[in-house]
């Protein structure tokens, strides 16, 4: 998907070809006609129309987005004052169309109505709303949509309703403001975008920090304290671009991303040089911001290059390259390992759920340590793979790093391998540290942290965590640890304040009433000294085994391993 990003021309100053100059020489080729620009040029002939769009598209900027009138509203009672400003957009839109913009924004009106809460004052306002849309859409140009914004209180089903009385018709889609969704009723961005779709065809990309009034809800017209216009996560914003951007990624937005910043690009800020200085600054954050993929390699992450991987069948199983993940299918699960981010499993389907807790971004399975320094180090950096080969139960992954001192200054110099086998019925992780270098590296506790599944209290609000022995716990929302034989001081001295259980069991099984499976987690290799479990207040809980403290001389390694089962 190919990212335009685009700047509203208002903020480059008074006249049309001035902005064009500026906005090309900041290193912009995309641009929403400003509603300024717009009310200038309106006042031109038609011819003059074209000259100015061969002037812009010689200097290297196209218009493809442009702003209708402000406060022309096609929701006006009165019906002489509603026709004289539908004819106003239409010649809005015959003059777009010259200037090579399809996807003219429009502010529909009628925000009183939708303030006051009254149904029949709403359905009277969406009544002259459709009356006019459909004036305003029948001789619209060929190519053009017009484009609904929300404004500052308006949720995503305000602004869906108009389409909806509408038909659908093509040529009406969406526009979101960033910045008026943040402090509307339903501030939620990313909701928005899936829920628009195809329908989504513009967008005011600002950000600000949210409700300034008590009730969050702001009236006319002191919603202007929130409307920042901000440059998105600048300083102090609060919206999550991230995942802004992955749902525009996800729903395949093809338009504009148009930054409608103004908060630091007033006329009145110092110097006009210091506004074009801010204009390159904005350019190239955006850059970064909007073509940023979370899900990508950092770029001092060892290189993988997945297109190199072949897909592996064996025994049932299918290993192919999924984006930056290798996705994993059997007949009883799917999953995904990502070795960008310290080899976790971000999905995993078993029994027709979804197993993991969406709002855990470590996923099952991340390398940690326990103790002396909990959370010493945690594999946020990527692996390099060695390999993804057939095995005779099925696939074997191979991943390996050297640990840098951003993973751990305290086993920097440590080679670490992880060696994943996934079978038909479950998979394995075996874990080997080999201390490389001259120094000992002091005893520590390792863990395989964060291990999220069937305990995600918000889709699985019941459940418990059994072992084979008998011992078992239902889960109340709160967190314990199994010692699973003689106690180790190193490993529990956290651990005060949990519940502890005493077990001689070497399995363990996870199970929730909501979900048709269950799941057996076990241990090979040596026994952990502990399991903790815990429940976080985000509403998930995680199932971390806690191996026995052990150190590690010039030549010496140790191993872990666990492995999984669906039963």
């Amino acid at each position: 998907m190919s990212i335009k990003i685009s700047i509203s021309s208002y903020i480059a100053g008074q006249f049309p070809e001035s902005a064009v100059k500026r906005l090309v020489k900041s290193g912009f080729e995309y641009a929403e006609l400003g509603s300024n620009h717009s009310a200038i040029l309106l006042e031109r002939t038609p011819e003059e129309w074209v000259k100015f769009r061969e002037f812009a598209e010689g200097m290297g900027l196209k218009f493809r987005q442009g702003h209708l009138p402000l406060h022309s509203y096609i929701t006006e009672k009165n019906e002489e004052l509603r026709k004289a400003n539908v004819e106003v957009h239409r010649r809005y839109c015959r003059m777009y169309h010259a200037l090579g913009i399809t996807a003219p924004v429009l502010h529909c009106g009628g925000y009183d109505a939708l303030l006051s809460g009254d149904p029949e004052a709403v359905r009277a306002v969406r009544a002259i709303r459709v009356k006019s849309l459909k004036e305003l859409l029948s001789d619209l140009p060929e190519g053009m949509t017009i484009c609904l914004e929300n404004l500052p209180y308006e949720t995503f089903e305000d602004v869906y309703a108009n389409l909806e009385e509408m038909g659908f018709p093509h040529n009406l889609g969406l526009c979101l403001d960033t910045g008026h969704l943040h402090f509307s009723p339903q501030p939620d961005h990313e909701a928005f975008i899936l829920k628009a779709g195809k329908y989504l065809k513009a967008l005011h990309m600002h950000d600000n920090v949210g409700p300034m009034s008590p009730d969050g809800v702001l009236p006319i017209p002191g919603w202007l304290g929130s409307d920042k216009h901000m440059f998105p996560s600048f300083f102090s914003g609060g919206i999550n671009w991230n995942k802004v951007t992955k749902a525009l990624r996800t729903i395949g937005y093809d338009g504009l991303w148009n930054l409608e910043v103004s908060s630091d690009l007033s006329e009145n800020a110092l110097h006009q040089t210091y506004r074009d200085m801010v204009l390159r600054q904005d350019r190239e954050r955006a850059e970064m911001i909007f073509t940023y993929d979370a899900e990508a390699p950092a770029p001092d992450d060892p290189v993988n290059d997945y297109s190199a991987i072949k897909t592996v069948e064996s025994a049932g199983v299918k290993a192919e390259v999924e984006k930056y993940t290798l996705k994993l299918t059997t007949p009883r699960y799917t999953l995904n390992v990502d070795p960008v981010h310290g080899a976790r499993i971000s999905r995993w389907n078993a029994f027709g759920e979804e197993l993991l807790a969406s709002s855990v971004a470590m996923g099952w399975g991340v390398v940690s340590n326990w103790q002396p320094v909990a959370a010493l180090f945690l594999l946020r950096s990527g692996l390099k793979i060695d390999g993804v080969n057939a095995v005779e139960e099925g696939v074997e992954v191979v991943m390996s790093k050297v640990l840098t001192e951003d993973d751990s200054a305290v086993m920097q110099g440590v080679a670490l391998q992880i060696i994943d086998t996934y079978k038909k019925d479950g998979f394995a992780r075996k874990l080997r540290l080999d201390n490389a270098t001259a120094r000992s590296i002091a005893p520590f506790a390792f863990r395989f942290h964060c291990m999220p599944l069937l305990l995600d209290a918000k889709r699985f609000p019941s459940g418990t965590v059994r072992m084979d022995d008998g011992a078992a716990y239902e889960r109340d929302h709160r967190s314990f640890f199994y010692r699973l034989g003689e106690a180790d001081a190193l490993v529990e001295s956290a651990m005060g304040k949990f519940t502890g259980i005493e077990t001689k069991g070497t399995k363990a099984i996870l199970e929730a009433a909501e979900c048709k499976g269950k799941i057996e987690v076990s241990f090979p290799g040596v026994l952990p000294a502990s399991v903790f479990c815990w429940e976080a207040d985000s509403g998930c809980s995680s199932f971390e085994p806690i191996f026995r403290a052990v150190g590690l001389e010039p030549g010496e390694s140790c191993q872990f391993e666990y492995a999984v089962k669906h039963l």
